[in-house]
């Protein structure tokens, strides 16, 4: 990532800030020593940052979301839902509120710069903003993708587990799924028994075989402990498996698609 958890948010600020400031300079061609005289120069500066820090946080939320979603490729799908959550919302959004504001301090539409200055701003700072987190994506698709490869062609043949004060290794075709639960991870193996071990669902989706998958934020599934697929009346896929399972396992939505093409593929292999 271009910005670690430490200073992004610190960055973020400033960026914004700055973005915020520009529409106003931009807009006016008095200098500021004259701009802050303004009687509403403060509310311009309240809303611009309003606005501003707003959008920020909804396109890092919306893009993060979008880089869970597609975290397994579908580069295509992730572009056009960026265009139109991350780029063609945001600014339907900031015209509504600038005409909101417009008409608040008594300025018509029509004799505001809002077409010709405020909203190409709006633009180009989206596109900017867009780009960056959709190369951001990228860039940690393909390394991710290399470090998936590269933990693959390594996979280790055993899974180390904990029983008490005793660790074991189980051969890694026993294991029915891993789970995880209170921030612990747990393994269940084909003949129905439960290990604890340790790492993070992350960690053991890249050093898995490939009849593994991720189908929801909490499980990890072999194909070779899947009994059948069944589409339920809430059209979520529910996962049986050949062994009692405690409660019921569904794909998530956003992995639905991959998962089906995933069971497909590795279906007739299954030894």
């Amino acid at each position: 990532m271009l910005f670690t958890s430490r200073n992004k948010w610190l960055i973020g600020f400033i960026v914004y800030s700055i973005i915020a400031f520009s529409f106003l300079l931009i807009a006016n061609d008095n200098p500021i020593l004259v701009l802050i005289k303004i009687p509403s120069f403060k509310t311009d500066v309240f809303f611009a940052l309003l606005t501003t820090y707003f959008t920020g946080y909804y396109l890092s939320y919306i893009s993060n979301r979008l880089d869970d979603i597609y975290r397994n490729g579908e580069i295509a799908l992730r572009i056009r839902r960026q265009f139109i959550e991350g780029l063609m919302l945001p600014l339907l959004l900031v015209f509504i509120l600038e005409s909101i504001y417009l008409s608040y301090i008594h300025i018509p539409i029509t004799t505001s710069s809002i077409w010709n200055l405020e909203l190409p701003l709006v633009f180009l700072y989206l596109t900017i903003i867009n780009g960056f987190y959709l190369v951001r994506y990228i860039l940690n698709h393909k390394h991710d993708a290399e470090v998936v490869e590269l933990n693959k062609e390594n996979t280790t043949e055993f899974i180390i587990v904990q029983k008490g004060f005793v660790e074991e290794k189980i051969e890694i075709s026993k294991c029915a799924y891993i789970s995880s639960n209170n921030k612990l991870l747990w393994m269940t193996t084909l003949d129905g028994n439960e290990y604890r071990v340790e790492g993070t669902l992350k960690d053991w989706e890249q050093k898995l075989p490939s009849y593994f998958f991720k189908v929801n934020r909490q499980y990890i599934v072999s194909s070779k402990a899947i009994k059948s697929i069944e589409l339920t009346s809430t059209r979520k896929l529910k996962i049986n498996f050949i062994i009692n399972q405690p409660k019921e396992i569904f794909v998530s939505k956003e992995n639905a698609t991959s998962f089906r093409k995933w069971w497909n593929e590795v279906s007739p292999h299954q030894s």
